[in-house]
């Protein structure tokens, strides 16, 4: 006979959070911030706009963030796991909103929006905000025509409460089933174990939902058969704990059900949260198989998060409940079914060194170091500047900022919107940027295209309307682009890049040159094959002939971002250049001067603006 341990807490005050565990302290005492966004539509056609407006919260107060500055926005292909587009977002009050057209060329699938802040990277990634759409391509008709309309079950997902099956141990299973294009479907099944059982024989109901509860057994392997169609319960564990929470058989308690078939002296520990708060936690000595508490439920109302943890603090098992208004219209156990299928929030998860700082605006970072690439005996005064891509700093009424360092940097705080020119000075030195994109980790996720979403003779109209509208958009931008191209044509009396009157057979512009990782690769290419066809082909920064030594070390005395353009004549040279046939001529940006180490100059991102 089971051995059940009943406690009863009539209250929950501050008294139950008197002497919180120090894993539970670190919990608490960091701020946790969400972000709400809106405006998302189910689809779009490739070349639509996409809006949206997002609030960031702190979860504890419910009141708009204090904490972070910066938003990040990525534009997510689920079906390849890849980032097509990476936003930052400058909120103000904790408030945001972002307009941008999605690429015409997007091909038909499904796409997904993630917001988050830096300070949230140090938490589960559940908790950043996720909304997953489709996009139909330009020729969506033509793709359309060939779409098998027949529904049949695609997806069967299994949820089980608390996460896992435990040898000899009940849990509640809740399955999930889907059709072909990604929609809730009622259809029946078996679960049936390796020894062709039938365990369970039963139907999903219209939200494609069904709920059993089963005693899983170390020797038996289970399978949810539907149609001709086999999915499999994930593996039983030999020994561990089961958490199950009962919020609708008591008006007044909630009753949480801990079952263990390894019963210890370990101690087990409950975790209540909500809203981000630390509502109760307690110790319980693990040596019984099975310990029942009855949590008085109070004025309690929402999302209540039941963590079971152990000694270590580990979660072991999570389970949301919740907890309606009393003049709720709610169905309360449907919506607690729903809530079992829900991804777990891991809200008890953080990074214990967090790594990822509050943000109070954009940084610069990288590492600064001696021109041999050895670190500096004693720190030194970098300073930074930061103006448009096209002028040079002497053009621009420029603020500097300063920073002292040896070897790493980071200039912290900045406020800049679109692409901008970062110019650091540090002479004798060289600048190292930390150029890498740090996004989190992005899973390639398989979801079946729901071609429901324009199955009607209206939807599909208001397709072809957007289709046209931006058709003829397209013409007109590019009618306009055209006419300035002539008016620019017919303006021009001299070609600007004509030096003693005769033009470069080639021009490079700044935008192609600027992000390439050196000089030395980029002259290896241009020289490439010239080397063979010119018999006297030379190299100039502006009207200064590179010697070989010059050649040899050239990635010390210029960076690629220093270059306005580079011009190539061949075959007819300008006098200035002497007496060759092919001439590749570095033009400088202004400012620059060749004998004296150049300040080195990165393109950065800022904030988006439309």
């Amino acid at each position: 006979m089971k051995l059940y341990i009943i406690l009863l807490l009539s209250v929950l005050t501050s008294n139950s959070l008197a002497q919180t565990p120090h894993f539970l302290e670190k919990v608490v005492e960091n701020p946790r911030e969400i972000v709400c966004a809106s405006g998302i539509k189910d689809y779009y056609l490739a070349g639509e706009k996409l809006s949206l407006m997002a609030i960031v919260k702190e979860s504890d107060t419910q009141k708009e963030t204090e904490l972070s500055i910066p938003l990040y926005v990525d534009f997510i292909d689920l079906a390849n796991g890849k980032l097509i587009k990476h936003y930052i977002l400058k909120m103000e009050n904790g408030k945001v909103s972002l307009s941008v057209s999605l690429p015409s060329e997007l091909v038909t699938g499904n796409y997904q929006i993630r917001a988050y802040t830096n300070w949230m990277r140090n938490f589960s990634e559940n908790g950043f905000f996720t909304q997953n759409f489709t996009v139909f391509s330009q020729n969506f008709k033509e793709e359309m025509s060939k779409v098998n309309k027949q529904t049949d079950i695609d997806t069967l997902l299994i949820h089980v409460e608390g996460g896992q099956l435990v040898n000899g141990l009940k849990s509640k299973i809740v399955i999930e089933t889907k059709d072909n294009f990604g929609l809730k479907i009622s259809v029946p099944f078996l679960l049936i174990n390796n020894k062709k059982d039938t365990l369970v024989n039963t139907q999903t109901d219209t939200l494609g939902l069904a709920v059993f509860d089963l005693v899983p057994k170390l020797d038996e392997k289970y399978q949810v058969i539907v149609k001709n169609k086999i999915f499999y319960l994930p593996k039983t564990k030999t020994e561990g704990s089961v958490l199950m929470v009962d919020n609708l058989s008591n008006k007044e308690k909630i009753r949480v059900f801990i079952q263990n078939n390894n019963a210890k002296t370990d101690s087990i520990g409950l975790v209540l949260m909500h809203n981000g708060e630390l509502i109760y936690w307690k110790y319980y000595q693990n040596n019984k198989p099975s310990l029942l508490i009855n949590i008085p439920k109070n004025d309690l109302k929402g999302i209540i998060q039941c963590f079971l943890i152990d000694k270590n603090s580990t979660e072991l098992a999570e389970r949301s409940v919740e907890i309606p208004a009393s003049d709720s219209l709610v169905d309360i156990l449907t919506n607690d079914i729903i809530l079992l299928t829900k991804q777990p929030s891991h809200s008890l998860f953080f990074i214990k060194s967090l790594p990822f700082t509050i943000e109070k605006g954009l940084s610069i970072s990288g590492r600064v170091s001696r021109l041999n690439g050895k670190e500096q005996k004693k720190e030194m005064q970098l300073s930074m500047v930061l103006t448009a891509t096209k002028d040079d700093t002497t053009t621009q009424k420029t603020t500097p900022f300063f920073i002292t360092s040896k070897d790493k940097f980071i200039f912290e705080n900045l406020d800049f919107y679109g692409k901008k020119r970062v110019t650091f000075v540090a002479p004798n030195n060289t600048i190292t940027m930390d150029t890498a994109l740090s996004v989190p980790s992005i899973n390639r996720q398989k979801v079946p295209i729901n071609w429901k979403l324009v199955d009607n003779s209206y939807e599909l109209t208001e397709l072809e309307k957007k289709k046209n509208t931006l058709t003829l958009e397209k013409i007109r931008k590019e009618r306009e682009n055209i006419m300035l191209e002539e008016i620019v044509v017919k303006a021009k009396k001299l070609d600007p890049n004509a030096i003693n009157g005769i033009s470069p057979s080639i021009v490079i512009e700044e935008k192609k040159i600027v992000n390439k990782p050196s000089m030395s690769s980029i002259l290896e290419m241009l020289m490439r094959g010239r080397g063979i066809r010119f018999a006297n082909l030379r190299v100039f920064i502006d009207s200064q002939m590179l010697l070989k030594e010059d050649m040899a070390n050239i990635d010390f005395d210029i960076s690629p971002s220093s270059v306005e353009k580079i011009m190539i004549f061949e075959n007819i040279v300008p006098p200035t250049y002497g007496n060759v046939d092919c001439a590749i001529v570095i033009v400088m940006r202004r400012g620059f001067n060749f004998n004296a180490k150049p300040n080195e100059s990165f393109i950065v991102n800022g904030y988006y603006k439309e």
